[in-house]
């Protein structure tokens, strides 16, 4: 994508499965605004590795920036979040206060 992009977080809601649909708007650089939504499936909010809701969104933040990133036009509404992109991502998300007690409680830092 070239030029400058804005990307606001606007919210999540609950799917059918458990999981998460984290929504974010998209300024272009030619004041096109879009939404685009990442899918969090339901296990993966279980489990050792499971992911919090609280870091969630911020993880799903870094994935819609790498995908406008490498090229992307932004034209795709929706993509769903791999347990690969979230141990990815994970390392990559400034983690503070009580949050990182409890990462820290249940094992995943």
């Amino acid at each position: 994508m070239n030029g400058k992009q804005s990307i606001r977080y606007t919210g999540f809601e609950c799917t059918n499965n458990g999981g998460r649909r984290f929504d974010f708007s998209i300024a272009m650089a030619d004041r096109i605004t879009t939404v685009y939504s990442v899918d969090v499936a339901g296990p993966s909010f279980s489990g050792p590795d499971r992911i919090l809701v609280q870091e969630a969104a911020g993880i799903c933040f870094l994935k819609v920036k790498e995908m406008l990133g490498v090229g992307g036009d932004g034209t795709a509404s929706r993509i769903s979040l791999s347990s690969t992109d979230i141990a990815q991502y994970r390392q990559a998300v400034p983690i503070q206060g009580r949050l990182k007690k409890k990462l820290a409680a249940i094992g995943t830092t």
